[in-house]
């Protein structure tokens, strides 16, 4: 239940991700990489920790 509840957490980030670029394609380019570069870095650290809880 426990991983159940974490890939739906990190699903639903995504999918927030995904959304807030669809409904605001005006932001400047700059800030795109920015939110890009802070969507890798959190998939980054999911799956980071995804891999920790199966090694326990």
């Amino acid at each position: 239940m426990r991983k159940f509840s974490i890939r739906s957490f990190v699903a639903g980030g995504l999918l927030g991700i995904a959304a807030g670029m669809i409904l605001m394609p005006q932001l400047e380019p700059e800030t795109r990489k920015k939110i890009i570069e802070k969507g890798k870095d959190i998939m980054e650290d999911a799956s980071d920790m995804l891999s920790n809880q199966g090694q326990k």
